[in-house]
């Protein structure tokens, strides 16, 4: 338990703080010298990859990027595909859920708008951050609690260190959500790859509705007829129980191990 809550500490607190410090050094100092303003983008997207590379060289030396032959597995097509359906479901009913809960705070509303609409912060948000995230939640701290824990127990208590990790209260919620299904995968695999794929998936899908629907795009399910939404929260509420059960029930072989159902 000591080192998943290091290692989550070290990502969110740690290596932001360095990486904060360093970036008000060379943004402000350059400011300061050339009697010019600071570009906030860019102090943001300094900040942002920085604390990624400290997180990626401390994961390095502690063994969890090179030393574990099966993270990085491959998995085959269909057990991808039918990973894809759950996610993809499993996102919308989350979008759902959420878009009734606009009375929750966001905290990064403008750090996010700069991020999301700069080519570089769309990198960041969309593939740098889910595989370091992985590396950190699934391949670091689930890992770690799977040694102590029975499995749903380590898997839950992931997912709720992955969500407040975030502390921005709308992300916490929808961070614990989609971390349990993440976790899961992970558990199933031991390869970072499915819970990667989902990641990226659910990251650029906020990018994609933030740049086309704006501040707004959390409630796209008030802006649907009730027939068209009944409609498609039950099928993706088939398509995630019918896939779940399918993911479930199949033995996953990664390279030199193997995963069975959940207890």
């Amino acid at each position: 338990m000591k080192k998943a809550i290091v290692l989550a500490l070290m990502y969110a607190f740690v290596f932001q703080f360095v990486a904060l410090f360093l970036g008000y050094v060379i943004f402000y100092g350059y400011a300061h010298f050339a009697h010019t303003e600071v570009n906030n983008t860019a102090f943001l997207l300094f900040t942002l990859l920085t604390s990624y590379v400290f997180t990626f060289i401390y994961l390095y030396k502690k063994g969890y990027v090179h030393n574990d032959h099966k993270l990085y597995a491959l998995v085959s097509a269909r057990f991808l595909g039918v990973t894809l359906a759950v996610g993809l479901s499993a996102i919308a009913w989350v979008s759902f859920l959420m878009s009734y809960l606009t009375f929750l705070p966001n905290w990064i509303t403008d750090a996010s708008e700069r991020l999301m609409t700069n080519p570089l912060g769309i990198f960041a948000i969309a593939l740098a951050a889910p595989f370091i995230e992985e590396l950190v939640f699934r391949g670091g701290v689930l890992k770690e609690l799977l040694k102590r824990y029975r499995p749903w127990t380590a898997i839950v208590m992931s997912a709720l260190i992955f969500g407040i990790i975030h502390i921005n209260p709308i992300q916490v919620v929808g961070g614990i959500s989609i971390g349990l299904l993440l976790g899961w995968l992970y558990y199933k695999t031991r390869s970072i790859l499915p819970s990667t794929m989902l990641h990226v998936v659910n990251n650029s899908l906020a990018v994609y509705e933030y740049i086309h629907y704006g501040e707004n795009s959390d409630e796209w399910a008030n802006n649907l007829n009730i027939a068209v939404l009944i409609v498609v929260l039950v099928i993706t509420a088939l398509i995630l129980i019918a896939g779940i059960r399918w993911l479930n029930k199949t033995t996953y072989t990664p390279v030199h191990t193997s995963a069975s159902a959940l207890p």
